[in-house]
């Protein structure tokens, strides 16, 4: 659907201001212009594009039934000469790779220049659309200008319809007083747009680390990323800005040169001051978008070592809690040690007593008068009894101890599992 709004400005009558123009409405506007009355022709012409009819997504032509000229887009190449790149750009959805800037002269075939012509496109903050711009300056007895800016923003029409008014219409017809317009407007919404990571670097800057708590330290390094990240977009927009009003001003230099004495070179002057303040201002902003990117990764940095800082703490007092450790399991081994030293001591003598205690045997006195050891019938229950009792429980402790290490072995197997999966993870997020 093709939706322009037209504003066409006079020198000396009012000017001419349509909103909301379809493909048909278009046409009948310029049919009723007379190509044989110059005064008609208005020195200053803007189409504020929203939409334009281009071809069929398979390659046709709509019929003279459904539009009288073609499409919106080759009428316009048509009656203006726009260039194909200009269209394109606009086509695009998704533009991974910036447009650029161009200028060229179109000449007669007699070689008498006609017009400069030239592209370029501003972005006008992260969120608003990008405004591309086609322009047109005549080099022949009209010197009028021709302006088609696709989604040019609503505050700049406002300003440009303001400049628009007899007080000011002078003003307005200038060589690139559009140029400036849109260029001063460029830099003030990006300088809108640094003001807020600004803000939140300050309340950073402003408060004490040490009141941060570990899960506070988190969200705190990752919105600093996402400030950074802002940062570093606006500073490359501020260069992409630098380079359009380098381009602007070789534009504005070459056009007065092309027209020489046609026009009064102190109505050059001021333009070329105001090229020269914004371009100062942009370098003057991108400093700053420099430097607050800067202080940012200082913010991140002073943010990991006092992390850093406090998990060496915690290390070093697990270390001393683990040295405590370490010295009282010493300490109780060495209490284990002096037992079992004592218990190998007296087990020989608890040893034999036990055995002699037992009924098997039993000391008698011979009639001679010496002692005799009477060893018992019944002897063999002892060791029939003991021995097999001992078996079981050597047994059963060696099955015990067999239990205990393979539950060891499976815990360590999940948590080297564990620290392998982590390994995976941590290197699949780098």
């Amino acid at each position: 659907m093709t939706v322009i709004d037209l504003l066409e400005v006079h020198a000396h009558r009012p000017i001419i201001w349509k909103t909301k123009l379809d493909h048909l409405q278009l046409l009948a506007h310029f049919r009723a212009e007379d190509p044989s009355e110059n005064t008609n022709h208005p020195q200053l012409r803007i189409l504020f594009v929203e939409g334009l009819n281009f071809v069929d997504s398979r390659g046709l032509l709509p019929t003279e039934s459904d539009l009288e000229v073609n499409t919106t887009a080759q009428w316009m190449q048509q009656r203006f000469g726009v260039s194909p790149l200009f269209f394109s750009s606009l086509e695009t959805e998704i533009q991974v790779v910036k447009t650029g800037s161009g200028a060229s002269l179109l000449r007669w075939e007699e070689g008498k220049r006609v017009s400069l012509d030239g592209i370029y496109r501003f972005s006008f903050g992260r969120v608003s659309p990008v405004a591309h711009v086609w322009f047109s300056h005549s080099l022949i007895e009209d010197k009028s200008s021709t302006y088609i800016i696709h989604d040019c923003p609503e505050k700049s029409k406002e300003i440009i319809l303001s400049y628009s008014q007899a007080a000011t219409t002078q003003t307005l017809l200038r060589p690139l007083a559009i140029d400036t317009i849109l260029s001063e407007q460029c830099l003030h919404e990006w300088g809108q747009e640094i003001f807020v990571p600004r803000k939140d670097l300050i309340e950073y800057e402003s408060s004490s680390i040490s009141d941060f708590s570990p899960i506070q330290t988190e969200k705190a390094v990752e919105h600093l990323h996402s400030l950074s990240q802002s940062l570093h977009i606006i500073r490359e927009n501020l260069t992409d800005l630098q380079e359009r009003l380098e381009y602007l001003c070789g534009v504005h230099q070459r056009l007065l040169e092309l027209l020489g004495n046609c026009h009064d070179p102190g109505d050059e002057e001021p333009l070329t001051d105001s090229f020269n303040y914004i371009k100062t201002s942009t370098n003057t902003l991108k400093r700053w978008a420099i430097n607050y990117t800067e202080r940012t990764g200082i913010r991140i940095n002073l943010f990991f070592n006092v992390s850093a800082q406090s998990d060496n703490r915690t290390n070093l007092g697990i270390a001393k809690v683990t040295s405590n450790i370490s010295v009282i399991t010493q300490r109780d081994s060495s209490s284990m040690i002096t037992m079992a030293f004592l218990s190998m001591v007296f087990l020989p003598g608890t040893f034999v007593s036990a055995i002699f205690s037992m009924g098997f045997f039993d000391s008698k006195s011979t009639e001679s008068g010496r002692e005799s050891l009477i060893v018992g019938k019944k002897w063999w229950l002892f060791p029939a009894i003991s021995i097999p009792l001992t078996i079981v429980v050597l047994l059963v402790w060696f099955l015990w101890q067999r239990r205990a290490h393979s539950d060891n072995l499976g815990i360590d197997q999940i948590t080297d599992t564990s620290s392998t999966l982590e390994k995976c993870s941590l290197t699949t997020q780098v």
